[in-house]
């Protein structure tokens, strides 16, 4: 009877992280095509998506990439090891640090591309004053929070798997 239980809890717990998945792909198709409808396919679209670029490669690298993937099995040995309270001591300290380190290069690259923008103009460099490049400059600063907030929630969604909660970050 244990194993017809277990199988029983294992296709609940499938079925709901898949039913999650499947909500997050939809709510990306959706997003995708307001995107389409809002941007259309011209000089703002394109300096939009490049812009965006950014702060998806930080996603990638601090939020869901190798920080929240090599913190899963340190969480564990930490929770094995010295108990809950020892783990919440270690997640202050990370987040605080992680935290740093996000504003840090929010505040760089923002910063950067404004330079970029004023003085792109002014020394006449170009690459830097093609309309797309431009728009892209302008809209850096207003994305770059993104990845700060974005790269917080995926290392939160690796302390949930480390918590058996796979459908929150699904």
């Amino acid at each position: 009877m244990e194993v017809k239980q277990l199988n029983t809890h294992l296709l609940k717990s499938s079925f709901g992280v898949s039913l999650a998945t499947l909500a997050s792909r939809v709510m990306g198709l959706v997003r995708v095509m307001l995107e389409a409808r809002t941007l259309g396919g011209g000089e703002f679209a394109g300096a939009w998506f490049l812009a965006f670029s950014i702060p998806n490669l930080f996603r990638r690298l601090l939020g869901e990439g190798a920080l929240g993937t090599a913190l899963i099995p340190v969480i564990t040995q930490r929770e094995n090891e010295h108990g809950t309270g020892k783990v919440r001591e270690d997640l202050a300290i990370v987040f605080a640090a992680l935290g740093a380190v996000l504003a840090l290069i929010v505040v760089v690259i923002s910063a950067g591309a404004w330079l970029l923008c004023y003085f792109g103009r002014e020394l006449e460099i170009a690459f830097l004053q093609t309309p797309r490049m431009v728009l892209t400059l302008q809209l850096l600063p207003l994305l770059m929070p993104y990845a700060f907030f974005i790269c917080l929630i995926g290392v939160i969604g690796a302390v949930l798997n480390t918590r058996r909660s796979f459908f929150l970050p699904a």
